[in-house]
């Protein structure tokens, strides 16, 4: 599903984009050098909000969620194939 940046930076609650932003916070906290606030400021949100959100998603692959875990690997897939 593709999502607008404007909608990805937006107030919106819906559950896929709650889902992507957390995946989002997450991939950028492990594979970047940023820190939550940094990843907080690019997003506009609290630092706080940024670090629940990657946490809940690095819970989920530890508790075995093959299906976050599939989408995490398809960003990451695609970030590499575009360097």
């Amino acid at each position: 599903m593709d999502i607008e940046p404007i909608a990805f930076k937006g107030d919106r609650r819906d559950k896929y984009l709650v889902l992507a932003r957390h995946i989002a916070y997450y991939l950028c906290r492990e594979h970047t050098m940023n820190s939550y606030p940094d990843i907080a400021y690019q997003v506009n949100r609290d630092h706080t909000t940024v670090m629940y959100g990657a946490k809940k998603v690095a819970r989920r692959l530890a508790h075995g969620d093959a299906d976050i875990r599939m989408v995490c690997d398809a960003i990451l897939s695609l970030l590499r194939a575009n360097q």
